[in-house]
C-alpha cells in the first residue's frame, strides 16, 4: 500500500505542476482526460491517506499526503470539475 500511495502522491503533484499554470496545454489535458483521472483517483488516495494516518506511519509523511489530497481537490475545482 505504501508504495502505491507514494507513487500516486508523486504523480498527482507532477500533473498539477504540469497543468496548473496558464501556459499548460489545455488541448492535451482534455484529450487525455487528466481531470477525469484526478476525479477517479482522488477518492482512493484520500481513503489510503486516512487509513495509513490512523496507523503508526510517519506523521510528517501523512501530512504531506493530506496536503496533496487537498491540493488535488482544489486543482479539480480550478480546472472546472
Amino acid at each position: 500500500i505504501t508504495t502505491s500511495i507514494i507513487a500516486i502522491h508523486e504523480i498527482l503533484n507532477v500533473l498539477m505542476d504540469m497543468y496548473g499554470g496558464d501556459d499548460c496545454n489545455d488541448e492535451i489535458f482534455a484529450k487525455n482526460d487528466v481531470l477525469g483521472h484526478f476525479k477517479r483517483c482522488l477518492p482512493w488516495f484520500k481513503r489510503q491517506v486516512k487509513k495509513i494516518s490512523a496507523g503508526r506511519r510517519n506523521r510528517e509523511e501523512t501530512e504531506t499526503w493530506s496536503e496533496t489530497a487537498l491540493n488535488a481537490s482544489r486543482f479539480i475545482k480550478y480546472k472546472g470539475g
